[in-house]
Order: C-alpha cells, then sequence, then structure tokens
C-alpha cells in the first residue's frame, strides 16, 4: 500500500461533480488562438509555445476521496497531495520530473513531450519528427538554464532510442539529462535559472513565455509550477500538470486539468479534435453505479 493510501479516510464523502468542466476557451477561440502561435513561429519569433487552457468545474465531497480516484485513473511518479489554507487543495499526479538533486551533487532533468492517446502504437511517437524536435529543444534549454550557475553537464548523455512512457491513457516521451553541482550545497538560486520548466512553456523560452502571457485569457496559478521537497542537501521537484485546484465556496473554482488537455493533441496538423484531457477525467468524473 502506498503510504497515501494509509491515511485516506475510511469512509470518505464520495466525489461528486455538480457542474460539468467548462474550457475558458470555445473551440473555435482556442483554434483561432493556436493559429496565432504558428504565425509567431512562421515569423521567427520562437520555436515552440506550449499553449494551455484552464478548465473550471464544481463538485461536492472529501477531496481525499477525489485525489484517491484521481491516482487510480491516472497513476504518475510525481504525485503530490496538498491541504492549504483557506480550504485550497492541490491534487497532483503529474509524471514528469523538473528537477532533482541529489546529495552527492548528481542533478537529473527528465522532460515530456509529444503525449498522445494510449490507442496510437509507441512507434508513431518515436519517429514523429516534430514531437522529437521539440524533446530535443527542451533538453537543451534546460541543460543551458542550469549550466549558467549550478551544473557541468560532464555525465550528461541522452537515453538512445528516446524513452516512452504508458499512462494509463496516454502516451508520451521523454529523454533524460544528467550532471554534476558545481558546489556543495542546494539554494533556492538552484532552481531560479530553469525556473519555470522549459517543457511548459517553449522555446526560447522568455519570449515563449511573453507569448504565453498574450494569448492564454487566464493566468496559471500553480498550474505548470513545480510541486515537491528541498532540504540543505538535495530537493526533487516536478512539473505540476495533470493537477487539480479545489477551491471551497466562493466564485473561483479552478480546475486545473492533464498537462496537454487541449482540444486536439495534433492542432499544428489540423486533424480531428478530440478532448484528450477530458477523455481522461470521464473515469474520474463520472456518476458511478
Amino acid at each position: 500500500m502506498a503510504p497515501w493510501q494509509m491515511h485516506r479516510p475510511r469512509q470518505a464523502n464520495p466525489w461528486q461533480l455538480t457542474r460539468a468542466p467548462v474550457s475558458v476557451f470555445t473551440r473555435q477561440q482556442y483554434e483561432q488562438t493556436v493559429q496565432r502561435v504558428r504565425d509567431y513561429i512562421a515569423q521567427g519569433d520562437v520555436f515552440q509555445v506550449n499553449l494551455a487552457q484552464r478548465f473550471s468545474a464544481e463538485g461536492k465531497g472529501n477531496p481525499r476521496a477525489l485525489y484517491q480516484r484521481l491516482a487510480q485513473t491516472s497513476p504518475a511518479w510525481y504525485g503530490a497531495y496538498l491541504e492549504l489554507c483557506n480550504g485550497r487543495v492541490l491534487a497532483s499526479t503529474s509524471p514528469e520530473l523538473f528537477l532533482q538533486v541529489e546529495p552527492t551533487g548528481r542533478v537529473v532533468t527528465r522532460p515530456i513531450k509529444g503525449t498522445r492517446p494510449a490507442s496510437d502504437p509507441v512507434n508513431n511517437l518515436l519517429k514523429s519528427a516534430k514531437d522529437i524536435a521539440e524533446l530535443n529543444m527542451i533538453v537543451d534549454l534546460l541543460r543551458n538554464d542550469l549550466g549558467r550557475v549550478v551544473c557541468v553537464w560532464v555525465g550528461f548523455r541522452w537515453s538512445s532510442p528516446v524513452k516512452s512512457k504508458r499512462i494509463r491513457r496516454c502516451i508520451t516521451a521523454w529523454r533524460r539529462s544528467v550532471g554534476n553541482c558545481t558546489h556543495h550545497g542546494i539554494s533556492w538560486t538552484s532552481c531560479v535559472p530553469p525556473w519555470p520548466g522549459g517543457s511548459i512553456t517553449g522555446a526560447p523560452k522568455i519570449r515563449a513565455m511573453q507569448i504565453i502571457d498574450e494569448l492564454e485569457p487566464v493566468r496559471r496559478g500553480p498550474y505548470c509550477g513545480a510541486i515537491g521537497w528541498i532540504t540543505a542537501e538535495a530537493l526533487c521537484l516536478n512539473i505540476a500538470i495533470r493537477t487539480l485546484q479545489l477551491t471551497p465556496g466562493g466564485s473561483d473554482k479552478p480546475l486545473l486539468p492533464p498537462g496537454e488537455s487541449e482540444y486536439s493533441l495534433r492542432a499544428y496538423q489540423g486533424e480531428g479534435v478530440t478532448v484528450v484531457g477530458y477523455s481522461l477525467f470521464q473515469g474520474l468524473f463520472a456518476p458511478r453505479p
């Protein structure tokens, strides 16, 4: 039994959705926004932009019961459950490692890119020139960010061929970078240079962030930030994708869906429209018999 399961309520009120998720974009608005991104790329402003959208919903029940169902529906390696002040809750089942620093000085990053429905053949992802090019861009970006102040990539290596992860209804590609710290001890300066993660911004990072700020209608909040732990000698932080934020009462109840919850994961190719993020959470929100 996982440690978090030992603390789950024995008779938790089951979580029930009382209002279906609603995006901040209409389909038309989203397609127009994607076209704006494509225009920026065509003009040479940027190589890659990670466009996100927020879904909001309302529900009732025990947040821990919700997280239990979330972890069963979308299991991951870097999950977190945080009960914060004012009754707010963050529930994350992120599969992505942002930054790990070990007491030995070993530094690891492992960005993911190219998420697709699990029904797609894995080889289609691993042979996709677009997806692998995007992944390589982000790996280089993270190496450069960290190399400025904290890390020498003496142990850098590519995972070859590109590795894939299957997460229930999704598959994704990833590559790992390994290096060594140039100084002893961990401080927040270790986290600032690569912050926020390149996989959820784009490249070049600063310009991608400016475009995101222009095009996304709401601020991301904790979504696409990082959740983890830090000590004097080590740290481990995820990328806060596949993350829910619950706020009791009030008018602001953001529901942050899986990181790749786009109207289409293949918007750039103009293929069929699929609400991948919503389909991933259908099992979570569907009424139980």
